[in-house]
């Protein structure tokens, strides 16, 4: 199987009746080795910078959303691959950075995903990490080939806990 990731990421899932929220804590201790070059939105080299890549789907049938929010805070979305142009999910990101880890915050509005859960649903999701030092990538659901297609993914569940990812 996959393995352990270098460092730890700490990512929790919140929702209520209109967006579904994301908080991600990325552990770093080589934190002046951290990139964050690309600033515009929507741009493609922002996979090369230290970022958090969000995957949703409601259904394996799609379509499946991608988020993409690196160190400085540039938000990268598309609902089709390599067609950010085509979907605007409307997200807010917010991203701080510290000594020894970076943080970010997205607040997704459900009705950019098709509608809000209700408490039971399941989704399909992955958070993904990707450190520009050594090029290395790590996933919640283990995913090994493409993160582009929903059989990568976990499976998240709507109820009244707090959903919590950590690898």
């Amino acid at each position: 199987e996959g393995h352990q990731a270098a460092v730890a990421t700490h990512g929790y899932l919140l929702w209520d009746e209109g967006h579904l929220y994301l908080g991600a804590r990325c552990e770093e201790p080589e934190m002046a080795k951290v990139a964050g070059q690309v600033g515009k939105r929507d741009a493609a080299g922002i996979r090369a910078d230290d970022c958090l890549e969000l995957f949703l789907a409601r259904t394996r049938e799609g379509p499946l959303y991608h988020l993409i929010v690196n160190v400085i805070g540039t938000l990268y979305d598309e609902a089709e691959r390599n067609a950010p142009a085509g979907w605007d999910s409307g997200a807010t990101v917010r991203t701080s950075v510290s000594e020894a880890f970076w943080e970010a915050e997205i607040r997704l509005p459900f009705s950019a995903l098709g509608g809000t859960p209700t408490s039971g649903d399941r989704w399909l999701g992955n958070l993904c990490r990707h450190r520009a030092q050594g090029e290395e990538r790590s996933s919640w659901s283990g995913a090994r080939d493409s993160l582009l297609t929903t059989d990568q993914l976990g499976t998240l569940a709507f109820g009244e806990t707090v959903p919590t990812f950590a690898w």
